[in-house]
């Protein structure tokens, strides 16, 4: 018995000079966040599905906050230009966890 392989998808997506909302299309994908302003990335209700999951990754120079709409837990800013961090909402804790390069 063996295992079918898929060839990975390309979540990957890059925002410049505004805020962000995750949606579930980026399930399993990259957020790259690219500005010299200070912007946030938004993980709304709609996201709160088992095993959600992102990586979150701060290219500019500008600040990038993790924020959510509800049972948001250990979100925080990225740690600086180039840090990333992973995004999972929890379904048994009910809540979106992030780890990672955070400040």
């Amino acid at each position: 018995m063996g295992f079918t392989q898929y060839p990975p998808e390309n979540h990957s997506r890059t925002v410049t000079d505004a805020d962000a909302t995750a949606a579930i299309g980026d399930n399993g994908g990259i957020i790259y966040m690219s500005s010299a302003s200070a912007h946030s990335v938004t993980f709304p209700t709609a996201c709160k599905v088992p095993n959600f999951n992102c990586i979150v990754m701060q290219i500019g120079a500008g600040t990038v906050s993790l924020v959510g709409t509800s049972n948001l837990s250990s979100l925080s800013n990225l740690g600086g230009q180039r840090a990333a961090a992973g995004i999972i909402y929890s379904a048994n804790l009910d809540e979106f966890v992030a780890s990672g390069q955070l400040a």
